[in-house]
């Protein structure tokens, strides 16, 4: 098997093989991983998970209120109505750059051309997550299906 890491954060001083391997020893051990077990598994300073992770209390906590603000920002739904179609809840701000973590009304990037793109493109990719995540699972091959469809349909 080949591992590798499907986020570009900054701190990938290790290579995912080694870590895939340090979580496999991880769920044999507690039959399951969680972050808190991994989390612990790597606050030793010789644990060579150590790396992976910010121990500045202070600039940790500042990256974590930043994470909770994209949550809540991420969170907000609004419900459009229109006389066309049936109202629709949807996500009221969106990423149109996801590469630089910023957000706009879905109105906004809707009627902009170019952010429209961008934030299609950037649901393709999530889209093209979802299938890589779950294509094993016959269950959701019909899901899939129509995934891999419209992906074709708009290459």
């Amino acid at each position: 098997m080949t591992y590798e890491y499907s986020w570009s954060g900054p701190k990938r001083a290790i290579s995912a093989e080694k870590v895939a391997k340090h979580i496999a020893n991880l769920e044999k051990k507690y039959g399951e991983v969680t972050g808190e077990i991994f989390l612990e598994s790597a606050r030793s300073e010789k644990s060579e998970m150590h790396k992976l992770f910010e121990w500045d209390d202070r600039k940790a906590a500042e990256e974590f209120r930043k994470a909770q603000a994209r949550t809540i920002i991420s969170s907000i739904r609004v419900t459009v109505v229109s006389d066309e179609a049936e109202p629709v809840i949807t996500r009221a701000f969106v990423q149109y750059e996801p590469q630089k973590s910023g957000y706009i009304s879905i109105r906004n990037a809707m009627e902009d051309i170019e952010k429209k793109e961008s934030v299609l493109d950037h649901a393709r990719k999530e889209l093209k997550w979802f299938t890589e995540k779950y294509k094993s699972f016959e269950e959701l091959s019909t899901v899939i299906d129509a995934i891999n469809a419209y992906m074709e349909e708009t290459a």
